[in-house]
């Protein structure tokens, strides 16, 4: 499959985290939403779309999280719900929409979604497109903290447009794996090697990188033993951990930053012990 479009946005770091300036009770209508939905209407799509919404976890993806009620204030706490999310952003495309699927894998939500494309395009599809607007939540931060975690979330905005139609950038062996690790937090080298040994020689690989010593250890580790000596980049100690939009967010920025390479791996691990990757060629 081929990357024929995307769009990504990113923070700024500010009070621990690295935040995009948006009204966070109102980031759909209010900004994040109307961005990715100018650029839903720049797409040239077929006869036989799929869109798939990559979230982090299920639990802050609401446009607002208070409704008119009967609260002291007028209002009433709402727990957010991912599918008002992926309604009101549909509603913005210009195009028919065939399928709609949500992935919640945490931090590898947008790799997995990019798996699920491929089998998608080869199934008849005409063209997927991924979208994930992860905003950093205190209930995220808390979760980390609580099992002493030291990581530093950031906001996401993503918007991937795949179809079998050539392009410059192309998207192959894509792989998704489960590893019985001793934590569902933390990750395994061995994970991590079940990936790399489908997805073979790159000549780079941009790491998941989620931003802790024990974690990374790991990850280089097994793209030392099954890579080899290969350049290896990060961006979430840049961008902080966008979570559910991280993969495609940072498969987009090694297409705009990284220079000198005709293949490279682009790694994912989420919570629970699940692995991704997938190889892009240019």
């Amino acid at each position: 499959m081929y990357l024929n479009s995307y769009k990504y946005e990113t923070g700024v770091a500010r009070n621990g985290r690295v935040e995009i300036d948006v009204d966070r009770d109102m980031y759909l209508s209010q900004g994040l939403g109307r961005m990715l939905s100018e650029w839903l209407g720049t797409l040239e799509v077929g006869d036989k779309v799929a869109v798939l919404y990559a979230a982090g976890p299920a639990i802050h993806h609401s446009d607002s999280r208070k409704i008119k009620g009967t609260g002291k204030d007028g209002t009433v706490v709402v727990k957010s719900q991912v599918g008002f999310s992926v309604y009101e952003l549909l509603r913005m495309c210009k195009f028919e929409v065939d399928f709609v699927s949500i992935n919640a894998n945490t931090c590898a939500s947008s790799m997995y979604s990019l798996y699920e494309a491929d089998k998608l395009l080869r199934d008849g599809y005409s063209d997927v497109v991924v979208i994930s607007l992860d905003l950093v939540d205190d209930t995220q931060e808390l979760l980390f903290k609580q099992l002493g975690v030291d990581l530093v979330c950031g906001d996401g905005v993503l918007g991937m447009h795949l179809s079998n139609r050539s392009s410059e950038i192309g998207i192959d062996k894509v792989v998704w794996k489960w590893n019985r690790d001793a934590s569902p937090m933390a990750v395994s080298s061995e994970g991590y090697k079940k990936v790399l040994t489908e997805i073979g020689k790159v000549d780079i690989v941009k790491m998941h990188g989620s931003g802790t010593e024990r974690n990374t250890k790991e990850e280089l580790t097994a793209i030392e033993e099954v890579v080899g000596d290969v350049k290896c980049i990060e961006y979430k100690s840049e961008i902080g951990h966008t979570q559910g939009a991280s993969s495609g967010i940072e498969l987009c920025m090694l297409v705009d930053r990284e220079q000198e390479w005709e293949t490279a791996a682009v790694l994912a691990s989420g919570l629970g012990g699940f692995y991704g990757g997938c190889r892009v060629r240019r």
